[in-house]
């Protein structure tokens, strides 16, 4: 029974992952804008942006883009920043404690006004029923 319920559930996920990823792989190429042109500022010449292009792969069909990604995103490959040029693990890591103080941070803020603000509806609830 747990079998069945664990195989149906990674069913229903590999779909979903395939989803989630090609949205995140077509959503930045369909933001106005060029990010290559803003990497190289708008002095650059046709030139140098045909060759940051070829450079990131951007010339190629986006269905090729997308299994390149996919393939590279798979094995933890995640790429260099575009911006500080250095490994985006290493940018996730350097930025990881201080998403996670804040996400917990949040969480106990929530549950310090969820709880209390549950009770007293619970207890309200009772009282209300009582009296009827």
């Amino acid at each position: 029974m747990l079998r069945r319920y664990v195989a149906k559930r990674l069913l229903i996920a590999i779909p979903s992952l395939l989803i989630a990823s090609l949205i995140v792989f077509t959503l930045p190429r369909l933001i106005p804008g060029d990010a290559v042109q803003l990497m190289l500022a708008e002095k650059a010449y046709a030139k140098d942006l045909d060759e940051l292009r070829a450079k990131l792969g951007l010339d190629r069909p986006m269905y090729v883009q997308y299994f390149e990604w996919a393939g590279r995103a798979l094995r933890g490959d995640l790429g260099e920043s575009l911006w500080t040029r250095r490994p985006v693990l290493e940018e996730i890591g350097q930025r990881l404690p201080v998403t996670l103080t804040l996400a917990g941070l949040a969480l106990t803020f929530a549950l310090a006004i969820a709880i209390p603000v549950g009770v007293l509806i619970k207890v309200g609830a009772l009282i209300g029923n009582g009296m009827e």
